[in-house]
């Protein structure tokens, strides 16, 4: 990859893309992983045999969690993404820990964790952000909650919740994109 990499450079005049820095291996192993983790896993109807092909592609998977069908795992950061023990995942969420012009940045849900059908987990740009990369972690009470978190003119963050999706008003919220 090192000769591509260096005739890459000298036709075009400038640096290579950064796959031009991937090993052979990597090269070959990645199709697989993407395949295994969105086709194979994602389409399997048991949930142990799931969490085993997710873990044998090298996501960290606590023990008791259960991942739904049709689940999006970002793959190509696997690493970068930390799911605790008994935690739930209902079907279809997708976790993208990168984007287009985004650093790749970690997703961490921590212990009993419920996260609702289709819901989308995006790490947060650092460049927005004080910080960086998201943390799940449960609440103390039994709401649940949907669409995008609210904050106060205070700064105290409050979200709308299904029970009551104006309850945010009592708050003085106002829903922001966080």
């Amino acid at each position: 990859m090192r000769i591509l990499k260096a005739i890459y450079e000298k036709i075009y005049n400038k640096p290579a893309p950064y796959y031009y820095n991937y090993s052979l291996i990597t090269i070959v192993l990645k199709p697989i992983r993407k395949w295994l983790t969105n086709s194979l896993a994602a389409s399997c109807p048991f949930n142990c045999i799931r969490i085993a092909i997710y873990r044998l592609c090298g996501f960290k998977i606590g023990k008791g969690t259960f991942i739904g069908m049709r689940c999006y795992l970002d793959d190509m950061c696997y690493d970068l993404l930390k799911i605790g023990n008994n935690v739930t995942i209902s079907y279809g969420t997708f976790f993208a820990c990168h984007g287009k012009g985004q650093e790749h940045l970690p997703i961490t849900v921590d212990d009993g964790v419920y996260i609702g059908m289709r819901a989308s987990i995006i790490s947060k740009n650092a460049k927005n952000h004080r910080g960086g990369g998201t943390y799940i972690s449960p609440r103390n009470d039994w709401r649940m909650y949907t669409g995008q978190p609210g904050y106060s003119r205070r700064g105290n963050r409050c979200w709308n919740t299904v029970q009551n999706y104006l309850s945010c008003r009592q708050f003085n919220c106002e829903v922001s994109a966080g």
